[in-house]
């Protein structure tokens, strides 16, 4: 099995060093690797209710975070079926929702399964993503380039904890216009890190030690936003699980007003790349954006109606809001 964080190479254009809001120079090692990400939410999400269940009546709706009933935390689903099982009467319910928690009364309807409150929740998901960087010392990591959302509410996930799973194989299904391909693989890895953080600005966490003693992608420096322009540049991704490379592409718009992770307009120019997928694939979210030895952000959205565009974010971006 290829090793985490294997090297990839950069071949284009060394771009001169401007303007840069960071305090000093700062080096990251840029990735690129395919992985798995599993993620388990912090309390439950509802994503929905039963027209006339318990859950509706208490006042419970979809974005909602349930953290705790009849006085005993939740990390599963089934802690909270449990609950409603053992409850004999109304069943107190803590919520967090948004900013604010409150407390919700319901009582568990009697049904042939046992006592349900007739409400539908998420504790876990799971993806395909790709490392974007570690941290110089080896010691930490940064995918995605973007938040994790919850696919029914659209919230950002709540997430307590979770893992960065090693591939040992990578497929592709192609983009086409109106139709956005995907990477799909086998999370049949080794643990490689540890999910502690899900911001819009990407998933980081920490790498694993026995991850952190091989061997370490290159450093480059990391631009600052003012300084990235237009033109040729490469992103490195891992399209068939034998580790990251580097594929051409050009930056076609730089814009500092707007959501951090939409900064950057990119097109996929490689040749070969295109062959291959298509274009931008669900999954390639967080390949680095490089030129030269600089890294300048990262891959985040693709364009439905063009899968070779798509949107990226500023790598002083992720890293000032690590």
């Amino acid at each position: 099995m290829k090793k985490f964080l294997k090297a990839a190479a950069a071949v284009c254009a060394a771009s001169v060093f401007n303007a840069c809001a960071f305090a000093a120079e700062v080096y990251v090692r840029p990735c690129g690797e395919t992985v798995g990400m599993k993620l388990y939410t912090d309390g439950l999400l509802v994503v929905g209710t039963t027209d006339g269940s318990p859950a509706e009546k208490s006042g419970l709706r979809p974005g909602d975070i349930i953290t705790s009933a009849g006085g005993k935390a939740l990390d599963r689903a089934d802690d909270l079926t449990a609950a409603a099982d053992a409850s004999d009467g109304a069943l107190t319910i803590t919520v967090r929702r948004g900013e604010k928690t409150c407390e919700l009364e319901a009582e568990p309807e009697a049904t042939d399964e046992g006592r349900r409150l007739g409400v539908w929740v998420r504790d876990s998901t799971a993806g395909i993503g790709t490392v974007t960087y570690i941290t110089e010392d080896g010691d930490r990591f940064a995918a995605l380039g973007h938040g994790i959302t919850d696919v029914d509410t659209g919230g950002l996930l709540a997430v307590k904890s979770g893992s960065v799973v090693g591939v040992s194989s990578v497929s592709v299904r192609k983009s086409s216009r109106g139709d956005i391909g995907e990477l799909s693989c086998p999370f049949d890895g080794e643990t490689l890190g540890a999910v502690e953080k899900n911001s819009p600005y990407g998933v980081y966490g920490s790498v694993c030690a026995d991850a952190a003693n091989v061997e370490l992608p290159p450093l480059m420096r990391a631009a600052g936003s003012e300084e990235i322009t237009e033109g040729a540049a490469q992103i490195l991704c891992d399209i068939d699980g034998t580790g990251a490379r580097g594929y051409d592409i050009e930056i076609k718009k730089v814009s500092h007003a707007g959501a951090a992770d939409k900064s950057l307009v990119i097109e996929i120019t490689d040749g070969e790349l295109i062959e291959k997928t298509g274009g931008i694939l669900q999954g390639m979210s967080g390949s680095p954006i490089v030129r030269g030895d600089v890294f300048l952000g990262a891959v985040t959205h693709v364009f439905i109606n063009n899968p070779l565009r798509g949107f990226g974010i500023t790598g002083e971006a992720m890293i000032y809001n690590y």
